[in-house]
């Protein structure tokens, strides 16, 4: 992320990222002022963007020097003839300039337009260019036409000019003679219209004219002309520099902040239209424009205090570019023994539900509109339970689209220690079951379930669900961990880092499996006390991301630190997956903070009484088990509302943590007397 290179900014700036992700705009190209110098970022910036600023700049030369006139005839030098081979020549020395630098694959870039997940160098890619260029001949084609429409119907338009200025001189002059100005004024007129009814092939062209010229009418105000050709190239203009693929995303926002401030200056300067309103109009657009391109680089202010930059790595200290790893991990969606009536699943191979399906088809979506399509996911990781391996078909599925092509099952790779953790005699068994609680008492299944070596007893081969060895009689979760960590050092690392391409930046790795094995892989990232692992809540069909420097293999995002510790973990959320992270919203945990963020839809770091309320509706639509846990997260939001609606202000993330941990230890305890549900099952 944007802690890529040695620069200290707030952390805002995560949130920043991820708040305008639609845009698909990666702005972690934004490189310090070394790496700019270094590696003449100047002069390819100044070649880049110099062509269509300058192309820019002579358009609205040309449009003031015409506004100075007051007829575009009255001008010899602006004929029709020089004005179309002056646009001809533009889209010719604009290609020239794009086709001279090499195609840039960024391959962790979003762009400024929809995604239409083109490659760089691909055949789609191919076929595209020539669009871009149409694009940039069409602008051309509008000043043309408008020469072209001119000439036609000159003679029209100067009559038509003509009688505009004669009724403006007369009502001039009557207004001095007020004593005659009725019947001066129908005097004047009379005659003028006997005159033009005199001249039969006028009304004809007149009329031929309002059939196929719509565009120039005897309102028109015809030394606008050339702006109004302007606006239209310039519309075009940039729309055809951006359908360029191999132009760097920085690079298109740069151009769009040049010419947007370079538009706002000169509506300002020359003020072309002819209403005062269509001038604050025009400005006020164009500096909005800016501003908002101007959005995406500066993070918004916030109320807590700046993170303190991240150690550097040598990469990062020599100013250049790291190639990154990025690992995403998605735990499978709904499975038959999940929900309200849950059981002990283990190692039990169980299907999906048509919700966990759903699920799993949701992630995938989530993750294409963030930029991870099908075939950027290098390899998949899965376990040999069909619910992880199914979900992992049908996420890798929704992010092809309509791209199916893109991806395949060869490219998953299944291995038995990401199996969910073995709950030994008790898989199968309801974890509600009064008749359980009875045999072992609540207090040893709580060990069993919530703590790092409490074990169940082993099955024996006369149990329903037991299988012969290589598979384990039952696990506490330090077991688990080991053998998923043995599974990431030994397969997963190796295709994160030795197998990636050298020549690619990004590398993506999908790793889909369960509950206790992505907890496990979670704690090890993020460096979790022994006795904090198992507070660890992994939400189904939720995407979590990793991003390493390849180098090092090194984490490169901040690590976000909380009142329960910290995590290096960027959470995909959406409104559609609001309902699986209710039982992990800890006093301070890291779903607080992502709770935080996903009501934060403003981007501003702070809630408002707005805020907290739509937040609110969302959990209780999205909240189909209506358990206790949920109903407490609620209450709590509830009360924040209240609380704000007295002092009328808003609350930010830190103060939202602080309250958070407050209002929940409050009823921690009844809760979990109510609901001893599934914090580590399944």
């Amino acid at each position: 992320m944007g802690d890529t290179f040695d620069v200290a900014y707030p952390i805002a700036y995560e949130a920043l990222l991820e708040a305008f992700a639609f845009v698909k705009l990666d702005f972690v190209e934004v490189l310090p002022m070394s790496c700019f110098m270094q590696y003449g970022f100047y002069q390819s910036l100044v070649v880049k963007a110099g062509f269509p600023l300058g192309i820019y700049l002579v358009l609205v030369a040309l449009g003031s020097a015409a506004k100075a006139t007051h007829h575009p005839n009255s001008s010899r030098f602006f004929t029709s003839v020089g004005i179309v081979l002056i646009f001809l020549t533009f889209p010719t020395a604009s290609q020239t300039a794009f086709a001279y630098f090499n195609c840039e694959s960024f391959d962790n870039a979003r762009y400024l337009i929809a995604d239409y997940d083109i490659d760089c160098n691909s055949s789609e890619h191919e076929t595209w260019l020539p669009v871009a260029s149409i694009l940039l001949a069409l602008w051309a084609s509008v000043p043309v036409f408008y020469c072209a429409l001119f000439a036609f119907h000159r003679e029209v338009l100067i009559k038509l000019y003509t009688h505009e200025a004669r009724k403006k001189a007369a009502k001039k002059a009557l207004m001095n003679e007020s004593s005659r100005i009725s019947t001066r004024l129908n005097e004047l007129l009379a005659a003028e219209r006997e005159a033009l009814e005199a001249n039969a092939d006028f009304v004809a062209d007149e009329a031929g004219m309002s059939v196929d010229l719509f565009l120039l009418t005897d309102s028109y105000q015809h030394s606008f002309f050339w702006w109004e050709s302007l606006e239209a190239a310039r519309k075009l203009l940039i729309l055809g520099f951006l359908m360029f693929y191999e132009q760097g995303s920085f690079y298109q926002i740069m151009v769009g902040l040049l010419v947007c401030l370079a538009s706002s200056m000169a509506y300002t300067y020359f003020h072309p239209f002819k209403a005062k309103t269509d001038n604050a109009m025009a400005i006020l657009c164009e500096v909005s424009n800016f501003v908002g391109l101007v959005t995406f680089v500066a993070p918004p202010p916030t109320s807590r205090p700046a993170a303190p930059p991240p150690a550097l790595s040598p990469h990062r200290m020599r100013g250049t570019l790291p190639t990154i790893s990025t690992l995403i991990l998605l735990r499978h969606g709904q499975s038959v023994w999940n929900g309200q009536d849950a059981r002990f699943t283990g190692w039990c191979d169980v299907p999906l539900t048509v919700k966990g399906r759903v699920e799993a088809v949701g992630a995938g979506q989530l993750l294409r509109s963030r930029g991870f399509n099908a075939a950027k996911v290098d390899v998949a990781f899965t376990s040999e339970l069909q619910r992880a391996h199914e979900s992992c078909e049908l996420a890798l599925a929704s992010m092809a689209g309509h791209k199916q092509h893109t991806w395949s099952s060869e490219r998953i790779r299944r291995d038995r220690r990401l199996n969910e953790r073995h709950y030994g005699a008790v898989q199968g068994l309801y974890k509600n079951d009064p008749h359980l609680a009875a045999q072992y008492g609540e207090e040893t299944i709580r060990y069993w379930r919530r703590s790092l070596h409490g074990k169940p007893p082993p099955l024996t081969e006369d149990h329903p669900y037991w299988q012969p060895p290589p598979a384990p009689t039952t696990e506490s979760l330090a077991e688990c961990q080991q053998r998923v960590l043995e599974c990431f050092y030994e397969v997963i690392s190796p295709a994160m880092f030795e197998e990636a391409d050298p020549e690619r930046r990004d590398h993506t790795v999908f790793v889909v499996a369960h509950s206790n094995t992505i907890r496990s892989l979670m704690a090890a990232f993020d460096q979790v006390t022994d006795e904090d692992v198992p507070k660890i809540h992994v939400p189904n069909s939720v995407p979590i991301l990793y991003r390493f420097e390849r180098a090092t293999r090194k984490l490169l995002s901040t690590k976000l630190q909380s009142a329960a510790g910290g995590s290096h973990a960027r959470w995909l959320l959406s409104p559609e997956n609001h309902a699986q992270i209710h039982n992990a919203v800890q006093p301070g945990g890291m779903l607080t903070r992502a709770l935080f963020e996903s009501w934060d839809v403003s981007g501003t770091r702070e809630l408002s009484i707005a805020d907290l309320e739509a937040g609110i509706k969302a959990m209780q639509a999205d909240d189909v088990e209506e358990g206790p846990v949920s109903c407490a997260i609620i209450a709590v939001a509830k009360k924040i509302a209240r609380e704000l609606s007295m002092d009328g202000g808003k609350i930010s993330l830190y103060e939202f943590e602080k309250r958070i941990a407050n209002e929940v230890a409050d009823i921690e305890q009844s809760v979990v007397r109510q609901n001893p549900d599934d914090m580590l099952g399944g």
